[in-house]
């Protein structure tokens, strides 16, 4: 049965209890341990290789069942340690040492080149978002100055659109004083024309300065007439531009409305980009972070490895 010791002293001490087995082969333990190379006398004895169950492993001569002369140990973890055995000890080494030592040293700069690398991506992913927010602000900024601008257009079109209200209900107020004139003057007339017929009923001259004004009077009348259908009129076309105006003034609004609505969901979508871009930053510096804290461990694993190899050199 194989067995590694916990004793320093013994720590590559191998039990067989087999005193058959001679020359080159092969050994299995039920544990799982297992060794190839030369056996003499039922002992581990000469070249082989010798594997326990954690993968750990020692290639090189044997003596009795102990490593003895030139040999590898090979940690689970990849790590070797070679040197001369002398009964399962090895024996200090100091270009051994200094090779671990060259090893860590290698470690800890590939170490502080990978933070170094992970910190300029964070400043470069940091300094992208900036420089995004800042456009987006400036975009942002940017519609807010043509919405006020539309407003103030709207505004404007409106004050417009009063004063032509204003002006157009002037005008009419000033035609129909006019027709009003008119109006009283055809009256005047009418009372002149009755009283000139009164007068006049005794002669004959005086009734035909009757008929003549008569005459007149229908002359006035349908002058006046067709002033008055004139002015209804231009009336009916101030208040038709009125409409118009107030129509455009409709289509106006609507476009302004539509156009602030866009603007607004260009801007939603500018701060839903912004966002992402901020979360997938927050992402990646949490797996840089976790990357960090992987190679830290590793390297702080190595550290400890390499003291307790110091360690053991420095009993053994």
């Amino acid at each position: 049965m194989l067995i590694r010791d916990s004793h320093d002293e013994t720590r590559y001490r191998v039990t067989l209890d087999d005193s058959g087995i001679q020359g080159t082969g092969t050994f299995t333990w039920p544990d799982g341990s297992r060794y190839e190379g030369d056996f003499s006398n039922g002992s581990l004895h000469g070249q082989g290789v010798f594997t326990w169950p954690d993968g750990s492993s020692f290639k090189g001569e044997w003596n009795n069942n102990i490593p003895n002369g030139k040999g590898v140990f090979t940690w689970p973890d990849g790590n070797t340690v070679e040197a001369v055995w002398n009964q399962g000890v090895a024996l200090p080494d100091e270009s051994r040492a200094q090779a671990e030592t060259a090893r860590l040293q290698a470690a800890e700069e590939e170490r502080v080149k990978s933070e170094t690398e992970t910190r300029k991506k964070t400043e470069e992913l940091a300094r992208k978002v900036a420089e995004e927010e800042e456009r987006l602000k400036a975009e942002e900024e940017e519609l807010k100055k043509k919405a006020e601008e539309a407003r103030r257009r709207l505004e404007e079109t409106a004050r417009k659109v009063a004063e032509e209200e204003a002006r157009l209900q002037a005008e009419e107020e000033k035609l129909r004083r006019q027709i009003d004139q008119k109006k009283l003057k055809t009256e005047k007339t009418a009372r002149e024309l009755a009283e000139e017929e009164a007068r006049i009923q005794a002669e004959a001259e005086a009734k035909k300065k009757n008929e003549e004004l008569a005459r007149q009077v229908a002359e006035e009348e349908e002058r006046l007439k067709a002033e008055e259908e004139e002015l209804k009129k231009k009336a009916e076309q101030a208040r038709q531009r009125l409409e118009e105006t107030a129509r455009e003034v409709a289509e106006e609004e609507a476009q302004l409305q539509a156009e602030e609505e866009k603007l607004r969901q260009q801007i939603d979508q500018k701060k839903q980009k912004t966002e992402k871009t901020a979360r997938e930053l927050a992402e990646e510096e949490a797996r840089l972070q976790a990357e960090e804290e992987t190679l830290r461990k590793k390297a702080e694993e190595a550290r400890l490895r390499a003291q307790e190899t110091s360690r053991r050199i420095a009993e053994e």
